[in-house]
């Protein structure tokens, strides 16, 4: 029990950690979302030399390679952070499957002191009497 507690615990931490890598890849994504909309306005303005377009060309291919890698790792985090959320939220055992499982437990106990009724009728004392037994032996 002690375990599972320590897993719940740590996977509860966990989670903790992912959300807030995720929310730092979602700033660094907004950031570079704003970067390229900025880039492709200077790009299709005027009064901006060949030279200066070429620059600002390869810092778009660059930031939407940048984006592409915080999209796949964020799609990552939140692979993991589904599994982490399993872990660290079990399913608990709702009231009808608790009252079906203490049901099956005194149906079970009913039949053994039923048979431990019809076996003291042929034996030579009660299972279910201690006095019985310890005549038996003395």
């Amino acid at each position: 029990v002690w375990r599972e507690i320590k897993n719940v615990s740590g996977a509860r931490k966990d989670v903790e950690i992912i959300n807030a890598e995720l929310q730092m890849l979602k700033d660094s994504r907004e950031i570079t979302v704003e970067r390229l909309k900025m880039a492709e306005t200077l790009i299709g303005g005027e009064g901006i030399s060949e030279e200066m377009r070429g620059l600002l060309r390869d810092d778009k291919d660059e930031m939407s390679r940048l984006k592409e890698k915080l999209d796949a790792k964020e799609s990552e985090l939140a692979s993991q952070k589904e599994i982490a959320k399993k872990v660290a939220y079990p399913i608990l055992m709702t009231g009808g499957e608790i009252l079906i499982g203490l049901g099956s437990f005194v149906l079970i106990i009913g039949v053994y002191f039923y048979f431990l009724n019809l076996m003291s009728q042929y034996v030579a004392f009660s299972p279910l009497n201690i006095s019985d037994l310890i005549k038996y032996f003395n």
